[in-house]
């Protein structure tokens, strides 16, 4: 009888299945967190269920507004020198910068080159001069990969050649490739006494892998390594100016390395593109794991879960919403950075005119609402400029009456504009859709 018990009990852990997955829809973890039980209800004698929330930084770029002012011509001038995308982090008391630059011109120890991609070993090799042609033709001609030459006339003291070329497509062997590549690297870079070393983003080019997998995989694998190693480096990743979506994928890892791992710090959060600021905000994620001995049990639950935080979080979209276009570069970042507060994802499209808003119910009320406050201050400062430069434009409203009917401050001052441009005609609509052209 026992023995029986026994063979039930391991037939019965041989039948448990789990299955993980992320929900990152706006809101759902202020539900997880005050409303367990709406969950619970869900996998209630279905399934085991586990829930964690994760928070990482994440960055959204409000867009560029139609109207220019002084002082935005003044930061634009004042930035035309910054530096190029930078971000930085520190590791176990070593720094990780991802950058968009070029490898051969980083002044470190050492850089590190793809040995098995022959069109990036002939551009280093050809920028470090003949001495360090030569030594690569005799690496090649041994086949001595991994395998070390000196920096030539580049500014690095040395250039590690370092073979990768995963075996398939699959996940799992791109992982295991970049471990190895990393591993490699930081191994030869420790024998030949490297404290500074900067990598390229490999596998993002002819290869045409995610950018996300590479990121996580070379991160990953370099903090183990910077663990391993114990002592204080300096690693760099250097992406070409044309991978603005490799190094955007970099620094989305850097910033959930920061949040799970209290070994790394953000030391030099900066990211300037076009001259154009991005607006950090913390981002939940929700990871669940259901543990059922039932496949059916799990996937109808995951799916009403899923459908449960869909219905949690609403979208908004307000459409024809000319009065954007008046808005300052100031009065954008002002809103986007309100609508973060309240957890709300803002899209606001200027070539559309269309305002996207995505996040819990009352949230996104509160969102609508401050975006036509901060219309009506809009078109009350352009009442003000309007009434400071002494112009109203008004209608005869019956010809040869000589009876005028003054023109709400909003076209007031379209028709004011339109006249300082020398524009021959103004169309617009009137507030009951009259069609009013001149």
């Amino acid at each position: 009888e026992m023995h029986s018990k026994i063979k039930d009990s391991l037939e019965a852990l041989a039948q448990i299945r789990d299955i993980t997955f992320e929900i990152n829809e706006p809101g759902f973890d202020v539900l997880v967190s005050k409303e367990p039980e709406r969950l619970m209800n869900i996998v209630k004698s279905k399934c085991w269920l586990e829930k964690t929330i994760d928070t990482y930084r994440d960055y959204i770029s409000p867009p560029k507004a139609r109207i220019s002012d002084v002082e935005d011509r003044i930061k634009q001038t004042q930035t035309a020198s910054a530096p190029s995308n930078v971000t930085s982090v520190t590791m176990n008391h070593s720094t990780v910068t991802i950058s968009i630059g070029d490898l051969t011109t980083q002044n470190v120890d050492a850089i590190v080159a793809c040995s098995t991609s022959e069109y990036l070993c002939k551009a280093i090799t050809d920028k470090a001069g003949a001495q360090v042609q030569k030594e690569y033709g005799l690496l090649k001609l041994s086949g001595a990969f991994p395998g070390t030459t000196s920096g030539g006339t580049l500014p690095c003291k040395r250039i590690l050649f370092i073979p990768w070329s995963p075996d398939s497509r699959d996940e799992n062997s791109i992982k295991s490739s970049l471990n190895t590549f990393i591993e490699l690297a930081f191994a030869q870079a420790n024998v030949d006494g490297c404290k500074s070393i900067a990598f390229p983003a490999v596998g993002c080019g002819k290869f045409n892998f995610d950018p996300l997998l590479i990121a996580k995989y070379m991160l990953d694998e370099t903090r183990k390594q910077i663990k391993i190693q114990k002592s204080k480096m300096n690693i760099l990743f250097i992406l070409l100016a044309d991978q603005q979506i490799v190094y955007d994928a970099f620094v989305k890892h850097l910033n959930q390395m920061v949040t799970i791992d209290l070994t790394v710090n953000q030391k030099i959060p900066t990211k300037q593109k076009d001259d154009h600021q991005t607006i950090g905000y913390d981002k939940k994620i929700i990871k669940i794991i259901l543990i059922s001995t039932n496949e059916n049990h799990l996937m109808k639950c995951k799916q009403e879960i899923i459908t449960l935080a869909q219905t949690y979080s609403i979208k908004s979209k307000l459409t024809n919403k000319q009065d954007m276009l008046d808005w300052s570069q100031e009065t954008i970042y002002k809103y986007y950075e309100f609508c973060l507060k309240q957890r709300v994802i803002p899209t606001l499209d200027l070539a559309n005119v269309t305002l996207e808003l995505v996040g819990t119910k009352d949230a996104v009320h509160e969102a609508e609402k401050y975006f036509y406050e901060l219309t009506s201050q809009t078109l009350k400062e352009e009442r003000i400029q309007a009434v400071s430069r002494g112009v109203v434009w008004s209608v005869e409203s019956i010809p040869n009456s000589d009876t005028w009917e003054q023109y709400s401050f909003k076209l007031n001052g379209i028709i004011e504009d339109a006249h300082l441009k020398k524009h021959p005609n103004v169309c617009s609509f009137n507030e009951i859709g009259t069609n009013l052209s001149s």
